[in-house]
């Protein structure tokens, strides 16, 4: 079978037994596979969708943040993100963020990709974007639980802190990883 003949899981049944409105919701789904087995008791969670921002000064400096995440339970590079309101494009949530969370603001935008973060059990979506020709606006406001610092580093000093451990989230692995492969390929998604 090749990856195009694969068969989609069938959900036979779903129960919620769990939810934080507005920010989790845990379900149990019977699911019957291609090959007819039925598994009872798969669980699935559903969080908010976010986006995340590769930003480029007009001087060719990607715009990071360093700040404590709890996910990893230390201080990491990541890249400026947040969640999509409800309602709201995704496009325009990652210019809120930018602007929120480092007072940029930026000329051009592109689309980096939509990706599920968990392969199994959904979790939700990151929606990486390329911003570039980015200039400072305002002062940063995220009004939000960061306490973070501002940082602009050469592309290869991105380079040199994923290589390094400093980047410990995926999501923003990725679009550091997705931002530079598009500095080298101008082509590039």
């Amino acid at each position: 079978m090749t990856a195009g003949d694969a068969a989609l899981w069938r959900v036979l049944a779903e129960e919620e037994i769990f939810a934080v409105p507005g920010r989790l919701r845990v379900s149990r789904q019977a699911v019957a596979l291609p090959d007819g087995r039925v598994v009872p008791d798969y669980l699935r969670l559903a969080m908010v969708p976010f986006v995340t921002v590769f930003a480029l000064t007009r001087d060719g400096k990607v715009i990071c943040e360093r700040q404590y995440k709890h996910g990893p339970g230390r201080v990491a590079l990541t890249a400026p993100a947040g969640a999509i309101e409800p309602g709201e494009a995704p496009e325009v949530a990652a210019r809120r963020e930018l602007l929120e969370e480092t007072g940029y603001v930026a000329e051009s935008w592109r689309s980096g990709g939509r990706f599920t973060v968990s392969a199994n059990s959904a979790i939700n979506t990151c929606e990486i974007f390329l911003a570039a020709g980015c200039t400072r606006f305002a002062e940063p406001n995220s009004g939000d639980l960061e306490d973070m610092a501002i940082e602009l580093l050469e592309p290869e000093a991105v380079i040199r802190a994923l290589a390094t451990g400093e980047v410990p989230v995926m999501a923003d692995a990725l679009t550091f990883l997705c931002g530079i492969h598009a500095l080298s390929d101008p082509a590039a998604p």
